[in-house]
């Protein structure tokens, strides 16, 4: 399981303590063992007790469970991004680099961002020239990142190196002489 998805499932059980929704008894698998333990030990959310009966069988049990304060922070950093110009151009920056680190999951986006801004991140970096091989389908109204030996063009490259200094000459206009 990645960090990511960890982060993800975290965020669900907590907010579900939070909300009184979570049944106070429940079995639970052996990967969720590691989630529930994580949660007890980074001190997210306090009243939670795991057991272990005969064989490979887990269960939560939860005395009056709640979430922390350091829960409550946790639950707010995980909130998805508003793609204002900043976050838009930091978020081009971690898809370059994913690019570049020739990440075969290019159709996933990172869990912070909403699928919607991802393909728009994608589409700006493929209208501004700064990647190769890679185009966007949609079927059913959902767009599909397609990559085939996806790489950086040089001035992909040059973004990565010195985002700031791109988007500056991108935005110099020159007056009709």
């Amino acid at each position: 399981m990645n960090q990511n998805h960890r982060n993800v499932k975290i965020m669900e059980i907590l907010k579900q303590i939070n909300d009184n929704s979570m049944i106070m008894e429940q079995d639970i698998e052996e990967s969720e063992v590691v989630i529930y333990q994580l949660i007890k030990d980074e001190d997210y959310a306090r009243g939670l007790d795991i057991k272990t009966f005969m064989g490979p069988s887990y269960a939560v049990f939860m005395n009056s469970p709640y979430v922390t304060d350091k829960g409550l922070r946790f639950i707010d950093s995980m909130k998805p991004l508003r793609m204002n110009k900043k976050n838009q151009m930091e978020q081009k920056r971690v898809f370059l680099e994913r690019v570049e680190n020739k990440d075969e999951d290019l159709n996933i986006s990172n869990y912070r961002v909403d699928s919607d801004d991802y393909l728009g991140i994608v589409k700006l970096a493929i209208e501004e020239g700064l990647v190769l091989g890679i185009c966007i389908k949609y079927a059913s109204n959902k767009g599909i990142v397609i990559h085939s030996n996806a790489h950086l063009s040089s001035k992909g490259i040059e973004y990565l190196d010195n985002p700031d200094l791109v988007e500056t000459e991108s935005k110099v206009n020159v007056a009709p002489s």
